[in-house]
């Protein structure tokens, strides 16, 4: 029993460790937004899509004039989201592309902003007039830029990852920016499924504090996958385009454990997609599309 507990506690560590790293194993899909329109969200049972919340995501993409984020296969945003109408929240965050399909992506990010400025300016007062004054925005990609400066060699997790790649921050200024309407879904199954009996699927091991209160007050239903369908919409920064390039992914990620199951989980609802909503995989990110879009003739 002793030698048991040890085993346990190695594999609950080891887990902890992997989820706190910021390593993530997404999906994304091309699919026509009506699939995932009302009673059509029935027809890949035993897998359910259960929508739970609406909201918008601001994102301003940084690279360097040489390109050296997107060449590294990476994204370096700040994101606001208003999840709550008039409440934002904020985040600095850098993340590796999806160089083929079903790869797991590595995620930094940081999310407090109390402290952040620019001669005295919030950053977060700075990323709401880069979003709402068009012609502010010269002078707030200046600022904002003078601010990467300030944080090249900062204890910040996605700074440290700039320096991994050899990438400096003191370069970088807005390329592309845009919002998304995303809608969220929990992905379950009924415990009684014949899915969840052919594989004796239990409830998720993931740390009980991670796990969503829906499926605390519905016991019957196993947490297995988390997804997101984005309408996003963005614009060039570097010049004054007004082009518009429009986005439609739906992004699926793995939330069960142990992971190895959740991947077999999430290789059959992909193959399910594909059947029924003719779900296409897609390895692009929004910032790799939009910005091939608005500079494809750069250097890549």
């Amino acid at each position: 029993m002793v030698i048991f507990k040890i085993i346990l506690s190695a594999l609950l560590s080891s887990q902890f460790l992997l989820a706190s790293s910021g390593v993530e194993e997404q999906r994304k899909y091309i699919i026509d937004p009506a699939k995932l329109d009302g009673d059509k969200l029935n027809l890949i049972k035993p897998f359910v899509f259960y929508p739970h919340s609406q909201y918008i995501t601001f994102d301003i993409y940084f690279d360097t004039p040489n390109w050296d984020i997107r060449n590294s296969s990476h994204s370096f945003r700040l994101r606001r989201v208003e999840k709550k109408k008039g409440k934002w929240e904020y985040s600095v965050q850098v993340k590796s592309e999806m160089v083929e399909a079903n790869q797991i992506r590595m995620e930094l990010e940081y999310k407090d902003f109390s402290k952040q400025k620019v001669d005295n300016a919030p950053v977060t007062e700075l990323i709401d007039q880069f979003i709402a004054d068009e012609s502010a925005r010269p002078a707030i990609s200046k600022k904002l830029t003078q601010w990467m400066l300030r944080k090249k060699d900062s204890s910040l997790p996605p700074f440290q990852k700039l320096r991994d790649l050899s990438i400096d921050s003191s370069q970088m200024r807005p390329i592309v920016w845009g919002h998304s309407v995303r809608q969220r879904y929990h992905i379950y199954t009924d415990k009684n499924s014949a899915i969840a009996k052919t594989y004796f699927i239990k409830n998720s091991e993931k740390n009980v504090f991670l796990v969503p209160p829906y499926f605390k007050t519905n016991p019957q239903n196993i947490w297995l996958m988390e997804a997101s369908y984005d309408r996003a919409v963005f614009r060039d920064a570097l010049t004054d385009q007004k082009d518009e390039w429009v986005i439609h992914e739906l992004e699926i990620e793995n939330k069960y454990r142990p992971r190895k199951l959740g991947t077999i989980l999430l290789n059959d609802l992909e193959k399910k997609m594909g059947e029924v909503w003719d779900a296409k995989v897609s390895t692009r990110s929004k910032y790799l599309s939009s910005s091939s879009h608005f500079h494809k003739d750069e250097k890549k």
